[in-house]
């Protein structure tokens, strides 16, 4: 009987333990949400000129049009 008290007190402080760092890590990932570093990336576009949307956009139209010869 002892030793089964023993057990489910050592059960016990084990689940207290791990309740414990699950808590700290829950409380870690709300800190860095709220302080952007989770989502921080995604906001960030690097700005560019026209010059190189319109050079961008040449270059994806000559693709769409050789894949269309290709595929024809």
């Amino acid at each position: 009987m002892q030793a089964f008290e023993e057990t489910a007190e050592a059960q016990r402080q084990e689940i207290e333990m791990n309740d414990k760092v699950l808590e700290d890590f829950e409380d870690w990932i709300e800190k860095e949400k709220n302080e952007g570093m989770f989502f921080q990336s995604l906001g960030k576009v690097k700005p560019r000129n026209k010059k190189e949307i319109k050079v961008q956009a040449k270059v994806e139209a000559q693709k769409v049009k050789e894949i269309a010869k290709e595929s024809a």
